[in-house]
């Protein structure tokens, strides 16, 4: 069995260090003044299998309860974030204050943006616990892209086989990355309805629920949201029918930016909105 403890550096209260004969660690719990000042990434493992054996069982039974509290920690590190009603519109909070996005795309230069005053970065697939250690260190938060399979790409919302493991990838990625601090939000897709038919849209939207709902299942303290290529047709009237679940909606806008609130109110959308692409105009 394996316990995870505080790495040397940490201050620790040598009294509630248990050892072998050799004067080995067997058990060290966290203990650090009373307070819990450090992250998961500082904790490393250490093995009991050298302990007297007839001190296992009982540092057995106290590795079991320092795990589940361990597990309750590790929720509690990572955060909250929420999407609140506020006056006419909506904030967004995390750990219960205001948080206001000012982020770029792509994580090529996150130094860069720090020094330029950006808090937050957005990924179209999802990044590797590496890069969102990185965020952690520079204070820069992530709204993670789950990638969601494209029509246009020939992907096939009628075939079972590849709807099924599409749900489990994004299951699977979502319970890998959860316990990160850095991350912000969940993004499902970037532009998945692009050049796609009206009835195929409606089956796309109506996956794109069940995805947002096994996000929540896995990940409860964070909102979820899906990205459009502008604001074209009825697509915000058909996510308000067919996505209870998406907290958000993303848009990508370059040359309409500007018109990105007008389009909003003239569609009927009741939930938050977050521009998650934009630049020049162009042919776009």
């Amino acid at each position: 069995m394996h316990l995870l403890a505080p790495t040397e550096d940490r201050k620790v209260n040598p009294q509630r260090v248990r050892t072998d004969g050799a004067g080995r660690p067997c058990l060290r719990l966290l203990t650090s003044g009373g307070a819990p000042g450090f992250l998961l990434q500082d904790l490393r493992v250490l093995s009991v299998s050298d302990c007297p054996s007839s001190r296992k069982q009982a540092y057995n039974e106290g590795a079991m309860r320092f795990l589940i509290i361990l597990v309750a920690a590790a929720a509690a590190w990572a955060g909250t974030v929420k999407i609140v009603p506020k006056d006419t519109g909506f904030e967004l909070q995390r750990d219960g204050k205001p948080y206001y996005i000012l982020g770029a795309g792509g994580t090529a230069r996150m130094e860069l943006l720090k020094q330029s005053g950006g808090n937050s970065v957005r990924t179209w697939s999802p990044p590797s616990r590496d890069v969102l250690d990185q965020c952690s260190k520079l204070g820069l938060t992530v709204l993670v892209g789950l990638e969601v399979g494209k029509p246009r790409h020939g992907f096939n919302y009628g075939d079972p086989a590849q709807v099924e493991r599409q749900r489990a990838r994004v299951r699977a990625t979502v319970e890998s990355l959860k316990s990160h601090p850095a991350v912000l939000m969940w993004a499902l897709g970037n532009e998945t309805e692009l050049l796609v038919g009206d009835a195929e849209r409606i089956a796309l939207w109506k996956e794109i629920e069940q995805l947002a709902r096994i996000v929540r299942q896995e990940d409860p303290s964070r909102p979820v949201i899906t990205v459009l290529a502008g604001l074209g047709k009825s697509k915000l009237k058909e996510l308000e029918e067919h996505c209870p679940t998406i907290e958000a909606v993303g848009i990508n806008a370059y040359g309409g930016m500007m018109q990105v609130p007008e389009q909003v109110a003239a569609q009927g959308w009741k939930r938050a909105y977050i521009v998650t692409e934009f630049g020049p105009r162009g042919h776009w």
